[in-house]
């Protein structure tokens, strides 16, 4: 039996969990890049709207082994079942095993060794070229960011900013049609919230960054996959980095004072004729 690959978690296991809950949110079986300095798990959205990118430098684990990148696909169910038995001060070992010719990914816990069958998943890795500069750049404390998404009213969230007023609005557009005139529309917002660049006072837990003129609308659900009570932690920030006619970027260290290890969300801004 050869030992391909190894992890040793200590400290981090409660944040295991809050990574791997997050990932069952949104795909059941996934494809990880086991590279030499940490791991890779990227994520399409059945419509192509949301890519999600999870990296794990192996700095954020206790020890970490890896000669040669590999690619296994696996069930995020059976890994996450599999942990529940374990308390938050366990340590816990990730193996990638060979055994005659056969990998095997294997969970040491309690002295207990688990198995998960691994699948081929036929995946190709998505470049995503991001820009230099962004129109629009926002850190959000997660506690303000979970007021403004946790339970967002509608399926689209808008985000306008405008240079000249120095203001950036997130707002809900909900077109409703005149009852007096049914071939005339008229736009309501149901809920905005503004923020007005320099306004230290109000942005108390908010910094911003305006650079161009930007007004897109992007579905709101994905803003929300953030808002999970088990993966934020009270002391993080999201930061949103927009720029016109581009996907927008949501980041999210997992460590506090370290850029190695992020969830990034990638998601597609809505076609709407109506923006002028």
């Amino acid at each position: 039996m050869i030992v391909l690959f190894e992890c040793q978690i200590n400290n981090k296991l409660v944040e295991i969990k809050r990574i791997i809950q997050f990932i069952c949110s949104i795909a059941t079986n996934v494809q990880w890049e086991i590279e030499i300095d940490g791991i890779v798990i990227q994520i399409l959205e059945g419509s192509h709207v949301s890519l999600t990118v999870i990296q794990l430098h192996e700095s954020f684990f206790h020890q970490y082994n890896c000669s040669k990148r590999r690619i296994i696909g696996m069930n995020m169910e059976e890994l996450k079942n599999i942990l529940k038995s374990a308390n938050n001060n366990d340590d816990i070992v990730f193996q990638l095993q060979e055994d005659n010719g056969k990998e095997k990914f294997c969970i040491i816990l309690h002295n207990t060794t688990y198995h998960i069958n691994l699948m081929k998943i036929e995946s190709d890795k998505l470049d995503i070229q991001i820009p230099e500069v962004y129109d629009i750049q926002i850190r959000i404390h997660s506690t303000e960011y979970n007021r403004l998404f946790g339970t967002f009213p509608t399926d689209e969230v808008r985000i306008y900013g405008n240079v000249d007023h120095q203001i950036i609005t997130l707002s809900s557009p909900k077109k409703l049609s005149n009852k007096k005139d049914e071939k005339k529309e008229d736009n309501n917002v149901s809920i905005s919230t503004e923020w007005r660049i320099n306004d230290d006072k109000r942005n108390v837990n908010v910094k911003i960054r305006l650079r161009s003129n930007v007004d897109m609308i992007f579905p709101s659900k994905y803003f929300s996959c953030f808002c999970k009570p088990y993966l934020l932690s009270k002391k993080h920030y999201i930061y949103l980095n927009i720029k016109q006619d581009q996907p927008i970027l949501i980041n999210y260290n997992l460590e506090e004072y370290k850029k190695y290890s992020f969830i990034n969300s990638f998601i597609a801004a809505k076609m709407d004729d109506n923006i002028e």
